[in-house]
């Protein structure tokens, strides 16, 4: 026998269904503003390698000038023609000492180049169904809610931009800002959630609550997780590359 939908408040349904979709939005684009920063920085490895490695080439070449200037003082001191060669030994320990460095930077480069993380994937948890797939006499007609304001998120300690800063015109937006409208978005969601499961009482919620709503939360919670990792490891792999 068909069971039949308990929903006590349509309004209620409807703000869960209103605030699916525009967690749908938010979080693509936080993945996406995330995912564009890891490409950056990618990118910017990329840029870094090809720079240290003809730092590499230009200190080989000035060690190399180093040593002959090095040599031909001496000779020339040998002879009793001109001073001692200290200005040239310093030289040529400095130019070892860049090309130490260049060659340093280079292997730390292909080190956190062999690190790279994979990109986020695209968020599709919402489409253009209501929560749980409910269908027919099921499910009530939507009607217009009011749209639900966003509460802000907690600070996070993350070594990036304050939240909102650097926006528009080509401005980077950073993990930070990410993290924090994923996190505003996921609890603007979740009091939806609660609020509707007070008036929502039937197979078909609890089927939603195991078969989307479990899964999405975890996903969600990983993901935050991720970008929490992810914001001092790239800041370190610009730190030791640069």
């Amino acid at each position: 026998m068909t069971q039949s939908a308990r929903v006590e408040s349509v309004e209620a349904l409807e703000a869960l269904r209103t605030a699916l979709a525009k967690f749908a939005v938010a979080a693509q684009g936080a993945l996406g503003s995330a995912t564009s920063e890891i490409q950056r920085a990618l990118d910017g490895l990329d840029a870094q390698l090809d720079h240290w490695k003809g730092q590499v080439v230009r200190w080989q070449e000035e060690v190399g000038r180093a040593k002959a200037a090095l040599a031909q003082r001496r000779w020339a001191h040998d002879k009793g023609r001109g001073s001692g060669a200290t200005d040239q030994e310093l030289a040529l320990e400095e130019a070892k000492r860049r090309l130490r460095e260049a060659e340093a930077k280079v292997a730390a480069v292909r080190r956190w180049r062999r690190g790279r993380p994979a990109p986020f994937p695209r968020y599709s948890g919402h489409e253009d169904r209501s929560p749980g797939g409910v269908r027919g006499a099921d499910r009530p007609r939507p009607r217009a809610g009011p749209a639900r304001s966003r509460h802000p998120g907690r600070k996070c300690a993350l070594p990036c931009r304050a939240p909102g800063s650097g926006r528009g015109k080509g401005a980077v937006v950073s993990l930070n800002t990410a993290w924090i409208e994923l996190n505003n978005g996921m609890k603007t969601l979740r009091q939806a959630w609660e609020e509707a499961r007070q008036h929502w009482k039937d197979a078909v919620a609890r089927d939603f609550e195991a078969v989307r709503w479990a899964p999405l939360e975890a996903q969600v919670d990983a993901t935050l997780r991720a970008l929490d990792v992810l914001a001092p490891v790239l800041a370190a792999a610009r730190r030791e590359c640069s």
